[in-house]
């Protein structure tokens, strides 16, 4: 969470700000998406499954404990967390290949 700060005094700030947070938003997207994709490179490599559901579960557990964190519901910290998780794997395919047998 950010520092409290004074409020903003104008809808034009609010939107300067909303816009901040929605950069910093896509950029941490893109950086889980490459850290995805190194990952199924290197399972691919290991040999291992792609997916995961074991981990999955983890991952949304943690979410919806986040989410209770920072004073949201946790079914909105795993919906969001599972869109992510749908999405990555929309990649899938393409951004693995299989090493050579």
């Amino acid at each position: 969470m950010r520092p409290r700060a004074p409020p903003p005094t104008s809808v034009a700030a609010y939107r300067e700000l909303l816009r901040k947070v929605d950069e910093e938003l896509i950029a941490l997207y893109a950086e889980r998406r490459a850290l995805v994709r190194q990952l199924w490179e290197f399972k691919a490599l290991e040999g291992l499954p792609l997916v995961d559901p074991v981990q999955e579960q983890r991952v949304v557990t943690r979410a919806r404990a986040r989410a209770i964190e920072v004073g949201l519901e946790p079914d909105e910290g795993e919906r969001l967390v599972r869109w992510i998780l749908t999405e990555g794997r929309r990649g899938l395919p393409r951004a693995v290949t299989p090493p050579p047998r």
